[in-house]
């Protein structure tokens, strides 16, 4: 085989392998950014799962609601007067 028709093989060789690696990288492209798109949709899931989350301890935090369960379920009440203590550093 001539010379020229072994640089013409070799052009061919080098065109078909850098071919198969642009599609090889393509493919890990498109997959990369499906899972960067999955974990954006999961990000603000979370996201308004935390608000959600806020905004139920918020209320459920709230002085009034403390208070009242605290005298219906547990019994509590405000101690009097006469039975507070201050305590003094000395």
């Amino acid at each position: 085989m001539s010379r020229s028709g072994w640089l013409a093989g070799g052009l061919v060789v080098a065109v078909v392998a850098s071919a198969l690696g642009l599609v090889g990288l393509q493919h890990e492209y498109r997959s990369v950014f499906a899972t960067m798109q999955q974990e954006l949709e999961r990000r603000d899931r979370l996201r308004e799962e935390w608000r959600k989350l806020q905004l139920e301890q918020s209320a459920l935090a709230k002085h009034g609601r403390v208070e009242r369960l605290a005298r219906a379920e547990l019994g509590m009440e405000l101690p009097a007067r006469s039975d507070i203590v201050i305590l003094r550093r000395p």
